[in-house]
């Protein structure tokens, strides 16, 4: 049941990400002008540019990188609001904290469909040259 939740996520994440892709790639157009195999082209990259952005976000949630600076502002926040905790405390929310964080399983997928519609972008290119 699980497999069917993650797979219906990625399909609407998917989905998402490709609506962001060619809405951009249609607001370019309108401001540049270009039409046919170059509009495909700008599309397919455009597109790629999506999902190339969503994974890297996906993949640095996923090595951790701002865990302690997100855990710190909580902590100065219970601070200023004058809750005292040991720092053994301290250690152990912070250790509970890293392991609830989700993580994204998504992340190569969408840099892999990134990949591949860049790859698409180029062959394209070389048509419309």
């Amino acid at each position: 049941m699980a497999v069917m939740r993650t797979r219906k996520k990625t399909w609407k994440t998917v989905l998402v990400l490709a609506a962001i892709g060619v809405a951009a790639s249609f607001f370019m157009k309108d401001r540049n002008g270009t039409s046919g195999l170059m509009f495909a082209t700008d599309l397919l990259f455009t597109v790629a540019m999506a999902f190339f952005c969503w994974g890297l976000c996906c993949l640095v949630g996923n090595m951790g990188v701002f865990n302690g600076l997100t855990y710190g502002t909580k902590c100065l926040i219970r601070l200023i609001r004058g809750k005292r905790e040991s720092s053994e405390q301290m250690k152990d929310g912070y250790l509970a904290y890293i392991a609830s964080r989700p993580r994204h399983a998504d992340a190569p997928r969408m840099l892999c469909l990134g990949a591949v519609f860049v790859v698409l972008s180029v062959l394209l290119s070389f048509a419309a040259a």
